[in-house]
């Protein structure tokens, strides 16, 4: 998974894929990513380890949705989505456990 240090710029410059789905990752915040769809839509997730253990001794990896990207409206930002990465990420450490397919809105 190749990773850069995402910018506002950066962002809001992504041209989407042809087909399907893209994901960047961010340098700057572990696990945070955003996702970019062939339609254009943007949207941030965050994969986390759990504290649970798989059958070869590694723990098991999870991807939540933090929110759309944009401004406004319920939109979140780069800035806030590295916030709700950080919020998470310390959640989980604390035993919060995050539903399958659920969108955090801490």
């Amino acid at each position: 998974m190749p990773s850069e240090i995402l910018t506002d710029l950066k962002v809001k410059t992504i041209k989407p894929p042809a087909a399907g789905r893209i994901e960047v990752w961010d340098a700057r915040e572990l696990g945070l990513v955003l996702r970019v769809t062939s339609n254009g839509k943007k949207s941030w997730a965050l994969q986390y380890r759990t504290n649970v253990y798989d059958g070869t001794g590694r723990r098991k990896t999870k991807k939540v949705t933090l929110g759309a990207y944009g401004e406004g409206g319920g939109k979140i930002t780069l800035a806030e989505a590295r916030r709700l990465a950080v919020k998470t990420k310390a959640a989980v450490a604390d035993g919060v456990r995050v539903p399958p397919g659920y969108s955090v809105a801490w």
